[in-house]
């Protein structure tokens, strides 16, 4: 099934089970809830006669109205009013009213019954009526009724709010399917999109109409390739003409190391897609349309149908988390795309440019770096370790930091091939040292013989098999135009090796104070 089908199928299975546990609420108010109010009515009426009963025959012989008031208070519990109390009446024997609480009929004493103890349910509620007698003497007769005028406007807000939660869950689902509609056809289309581009199709472009989000990555997206297009031209050009073939496989290199992550990130957002709980709604709609003739038995008695409001709360949340992912992907995938229009745009300008320098938070940029290899990283299973100590902002050019730091990341995974997956580790540390500050890629790989550690910078030499030896050339290029340098160091073959980008502090803060001498490690076996 496709997306837009699990889509379309998810909200009619969720407009469909709303609809059955609305209807599940109302019967269940009908046909307990009601009744049992009802009767609470009739057992309110009881309790009102039987307390007026205990001092109406005092009050009537000795025509006491303070000792009537206070026994017909009882039906209102003291000073509080009972808004069911529709009225309560002592009446003589002759039947003329004595006392009353609330408005009573004005011919209430006509037609009184025979009976000295009667409720009967009247068209408005239920009315009682209690003969008054003392030592066998008859005094007058207590009238008490409770109005059902209450529990029928409750009715009908009960009726009226499922209908306006069911209109507003159908135009819910409505916005949520149109949502999803517009999100999943252009998510399509960049898809394509990416893979085209990544096999050198430059010269597609992604048409795509939308002002959000979504659109501000389609045209980072036409940017890149545009950019990539002109570059790859003007390359061949200072290739050819003035000897650039250097820029140009660097630009190839750094490229290809964030077309990785742009690649991952298409491919999890459809396996994600692919894998949506979505089908399960489908599943639960099937299950309650064939209990349908018995769906309040099945739900409220059957153990599958007692799990089916539990089982539907953890399908929204799975829904809400696949949501979540989807968007952090897209996030991601921007990012990549906006440091390739980055590196694109620095290496076009690579003769005259002069570097961009910002106050950069150091622990952010690597940070940024470990998210560019982090699908390469959760392949290989390998764990990431931070030990981050506190430092001040350096004027630096950050693209180029996450760059040099992304290349020693992507060779520091590579020297892990090898390794068992229970060792692989790398460590990322940062550290003052006086005037400068050292960024150490870490790892526990294949390591460095001694005699390569003063050749591996140089243009074009590698100790891989399919290496080409221009990442680390770049990098320790990139070192010295941000007025630092890249150093290695390895105890040797099987002991790992460690990278380290060493960058200038400003003078005001060449001595930082440490917030916490002991290191701030994240995700230590994160993998």
């Amino acid at each position: 099934m496709t997306l837009r089908g699990k889509l379309i199928t998810v909200q009619i299975a969720v407009i469909a089970i709303l609809a059955v546990a609305f209807g599940v609420l109302i019967a269940g108010f009908f046909s307990r809830t009601l009744p049992m109010l009802t009767q609470g009515l009739a057992t309110k009426t009881h309790s009102c006669l039987q307390g007026v009963l205990r001092d109406a025959d005092l009050g009537l012989g000795a025509q006491d109205q303070a000792l009537l008031a206070r026994a017909m208070d009882r039906c209102n519990h003291g000073q509080l009013k009972d808004p069911d109390l529709a009225f309560v009446a002592v009446l003589d024997r002759e039947g003329k009213l004595v006392a009353s609480r609330g408005r009573a009929p004005a011919r209430l004493g006509q037609g009184l019954p025979s009976a000295p103890y009667l409720v009967l349910r009247a068209a408005h509620g239920f009315r009682g009526y209690a003969e008054v007698a003392l030592e066998g003497m008859r005094l007058g007769t207590v009238v008490a009724e409770y109005s059902t005028a209450r529990l029928e406007q409750w009715k009908h807000l009960i009726v009226l709010f499922s209908a306006s939660a069911l209109v507003l869950v159908l135009l819910s689902t409505l916005a949520s399917v149109g949502f999803a509609m517009a999100l999943v056809k252009p998510l399509r289309h960049m898809i394509r999109f990416v893979h085209q581009v990544a096999q050198g199709r430059l010269e597609s472009r992604l048409e795509v109409q939308a002002s959000d989000e979504l659109g501000l990555l389609a045209e980072d997206l036409n940017t890149m390739t545009t950019k990539l297009r002109r570059s790859r031209e003007l390359l061949a050009e200072a290739s050819r003409g003035a000897g650039m073939a250097e820029v140009a496989i660097s630009v190839l290199h750094n490229v290809g190391n964030v077309l990785n992550s742009v690649n991952t990130s298409t491919y999890v957002i459809g396996d994600q897609v692919r894998r949506s709980k979505a089908s399960t709604v489908a599943r639960l709609a099937e299950l309650i349309d064939g209990h349908a003739a018995d769906l309040p038995a099945f739900l409220s008695e059957d153990e599958r149908g007692k799990r089916v409001p539990a089982l539907l709360s953890a399908v929204a949340e799975q829904l809400a988390t696949e949501r979540t992912a989807l968007l952090d992907e897209i996030r991601r995938l921007r990012e990549s795309v906006t440091h390739i229009n980055t590196i694109v745009a620095t290496q076009q300008q690579y003769a005259g440019a002069s570097m961009i320098e910002e106050g950069v938070d150091l622990a952010e940029v690597a940070d940024s770096a470990l998210q560019l290899s982090d699908d390469a990283y959760r392949e290989g299973q390998v764990a990431v370790v931070r030990d981050y100590v506190p430092l001040p902002r350096v004027a630096t050019d950050r693209h180029k930091v996450v760059q040099i730091l992304v290349n020693l990341l992507r060779n520091a995974r590579e020297a892990l091939g090898a390794t068992e997956p229970e060792r692989r580790e790398v460590t990322v540390r940062l550290r003052p040292d006086g005037e400068r500050v050292l960024i150490s890629v870490t790892d526990t790989g294949v390591g460095i013989r001694e005699q390569d550690l003063t050749r591996i910078f140089r243009h074009g030499f590698t100790t891989k098999e399919h290496g080409h030896g221009f990442g680390l050339h770049y990098s320790a290029n990139s070192a010295t135009d941000l007025g630092g340098s890249l150093d290695a160091s390895s105890a040797g073959p099987g002991t790992g090796a460690t990278f380290t980008l060493v960058l200038p502090l400003p003078e005001s803060a060449a001595a930082p104070q440490r917030v916490d001498e002991t290191p701030c490690l994240s995700n230590s076996r994160e993998r």
